[in-house]
This record gives C-alpha cells, sequence and structure tokens, in this order.
C-alpha cells in the first residue's frame, strides 16, 4: 500500500492543482492528510487562495465607449445629395480611367473590369457581411489572447510567491496591476485601430452603394 505521507517539497507543487480541484482523489487525500499536520504549506495554501480571492476581484477591461459611439454615430449621418454626386463621380473616375471597366444597366447597375464578371450591389453587400465578421473573429481572438495573458500572468505571481510570500506580496500585486495597465492600453490600442479600419471600410463601401442607387436612379 502507497504511503500517504508527503515532504513539504512536493505537497507545495502541488497545492496549485490541489486549490484548483484538478487533482484526482488519491492525491487530494495525501495533500489534505499533510496539510493537517503542516503549518507551513497552510500558510502557502492560505497565500494561494488570496491571490486567486484577488483575482476575481480584477474584471476584464474594454475600451472607452466614446470610441464605438463616435463610430456609430458617424454611421448614422446621412449624405447631402451633393456629397452623394462628388463622390460618386470621383469614385466613377477613378474606376474608369484606372481599370478596363464597362457598365451594364439591363439588370440593375452592376460594373465589369477586365474579363473578369459583373460586379453588382449584392457582391458589394457580400463583402461587407464578411468585413463584419473578420472584424468579430478578431475582436475574439484579442479577447482570447488577454485572457490566455491573464491566466499565465497569475500564475506566474503564484509560483513567485512559494519563495517570497508574504514579504513580496505587495511588490507582486503591484507587478500584477502594472501588467493589467499594460495589457489594457495596448488592447485598447489595437480595438481603436480596428473601428477605424473598420469605419473607413464601411465609408467605402457606402459611397460605391449610394453611387449605384444614384446612377440606377438617374438612368
Amino acid at each position: 500500500m502507497q504511503s500517504t505521507d508527503l515532504n513539504c517539497e512536493r505537497c507545495q507543487e502541488l497545492l496549485f492543482d490541489f486549490h484548483e480541484g484538478r487533482l484526482d482523489s488519491e492525491h487530494t487525500a495525501r495533500v489534505d492528510h499533510h496539510l493537517k499536520t503542516c503549518n507551513e504549506c497552510s500558510a502557502f495554501l492560505n497565500d494561494i487562495w488570496q491571490m486567486g480571492l484577488l483575482a476575481t476581484r480584477w474584471q476584464d477591461q474594454h475600451p472607452a465607449n466614446y470610441d464605438r459611439g463616435r463610430t456609430a454615430d458617424y454611421q448614422q449621418q446621412g449624405w447631402r445629395f451633393s456629397e452623394v454626386l462628388a463622390t460618386a463621380a470621383s469614385i466613377l473616375a477613378i474606376v474608369l480611367v484606372l481599370t478596363d471597366a464597362s457598365i451594364d444597366t439591363s439588370n440593375g447597375v452592376v460594373l465589369k473590369f477586365g474579363s473578369d464578371e459583373y460586379v453588382s450591389e449584392q457582391t458589394f453587400a457580400v463583402y461587407q457581411a464578411e468585413q463584419a465578421d473578420r472584424w468579430d473573429e478578431r475582436l475574439d481572438e484579442l479577447t482570447a489572447i488577454q485572457v490566455a495573458s491573464d491566466q499565465l500572468v497569475l500564475r506566474s505571481v503564484l509560483q513567485a510567491s512559494r519563495q517570497e510570500r508574504k514579504q513580496e506580496l505587495t511588490t507582486l500585486v503591484n507587478y500584477w496591476n502594472t501588467t493589467q495597465a499594460q495589457q489594457y492600453r495596448e488592447t485598447e490600442e489595437h480595438l481603436r485601430f480596428l473601428l477605424t479600419s473598420q469605419a473607413e471600410d464601411e465609408k467605402d463601401i457606402r459611397q460605391l452603394s449610394n453611387a449605384f442607387h444614384q446612377i440606377s436612379n438617374n438612368m
């Protein structure tokens, strides 16, 4: 029969998994038995528990709503008729000069570039939907990266506390807060860049769509 006794070093290696409930029943019982007789390991487990409690209070932070609000307000603004005509004329001039383009109005307004197939308004709508999907995927990736980074930093902090538990607790908390603030700034910069890029893409698509509508109405 295997002995249930653990030394302090082995017990402390298992305490992180013990705290997170990832040990099997045998190791859980052995760690629990050791903690009942060892004040040092019990104190170490208490430090782990306190760090975990602090971590639950550190909520994910997101960029301020004013960036999203400005984008939403911009998207809701209307286009004056003169601006639509000027934009449509500029776009069509560039398209016709720089590409081998032709226009077909037999079934709505569509463009053809060289030997390619005709590109209709529906194609631009599909492209706009794809852009929105890519934006959502990128946002999910950034969120997952931040969560994984937070978990890695927290585990590093907990590992470091094995050597300098009570004396270095304040320093470790400050380090965590600094890392969180830096990650928040970096994430905010990424999201602001993505929002700006999305707004520019949607602006270009909206200009082309409005141009098609104006041309179609004038035909």
